[in-house]
């Protein structure tokens, strides 16, 4: 079972204390290492790999959400939940907007508290997973294009406008990627013979693809 590690910060310590407790005991796989305040969590990040960051909002020195503005400006990439008060719908949307990915009104039955926090924890490791694979995913499909020896378009559907294309495409045509990237491949004139374009046109509106279709293209000196 993957270990979770669990940064705390709250200037309560007897919170931070019985919290850790608690979701050790529940959560086999959790290990929670607790700071009292923004400063003391930034030494330990520099120290330990933390999966998930809970931090209150009010605290002495430097608040919840400046503690987030900082994580960000240090560059870590550390999934952020928000402790706030009730009442305090301001924070929460200011917290959104910095990039915490959660938030978590204090307060209420403990059992159902630490349960939603549970849940918050497990939610933002996941989508950390998840953006994680989608990047990667990118990056293969990337070096697919980009390096390919084949010469490859990708154009949206609806008018053909070029949106990407690979070395090759501009080294057979004899474009710059500026000149081609918004425009249509009728704006730039590459097929030569129209019937050609509007058949192909019609083919993948109707249809959705075009599989060995066979034309002529003219280079950016009409050739």
């Amino acid at each position: 079972m993957q270990t979770i590690r669990v940064l705390l910060v709250d200037d309560e310590q007897d919170l931070l204390e019985s919290s850790k407790i608690y979701l050790e005991n529940i959560e086999k796989n959790f290990h929670i290492y607790t700071a009292t305040c923004a400063n003391d969590a930034l030494d330990l990040l520099e120290k330990e790999p933390i999966d998930v960051i809970i931090s209150d909002y009010q605290m002495a020195e430097i608040n919840g959400l400046a503690f987030l503005e900082r994580i960000h400006e240090l560059g870590y990439d550390i999934p952020f939940i928000i402790f706030t008060g009730r009442g305090r719908e301001e924070v929460v949307i200011q917290a959104l907007n910095l990039g915490a990915d959660y938030y978590l009104q204090k307060g209420g039955d403990v059992q159902s508290h630490f349960h939603e926090l549970i849940n918050l924890i497990n939610k933002s490791i996941d989508k950390k997973k998840a953006e994680i694979a989608l990047r990667k995913s990118e990056e293969k499909f990337f070096k697919a294009f980009q390096y390919s020896f084949n010469s490859i378009a990708i154009n949206r559907r609806s008018d053909t406008e070029f949106l990407d294309v690979n070395d090759n495409f501009l080294q057979m045509l004899n474009y710059s990627r500026d000149e081609v990237i918004g425009k249509t491949s009728y704006e730039l004139m590459l097929w030569a013979k129209k019937e050609n374009y509007e058949h192909y046109k019609k083919q993948v509106l109707e249809t959705g693809e075009v599989n060995d279709f066979e034309t002529i293209l003219l280079i950016k000196d009409a050739r």
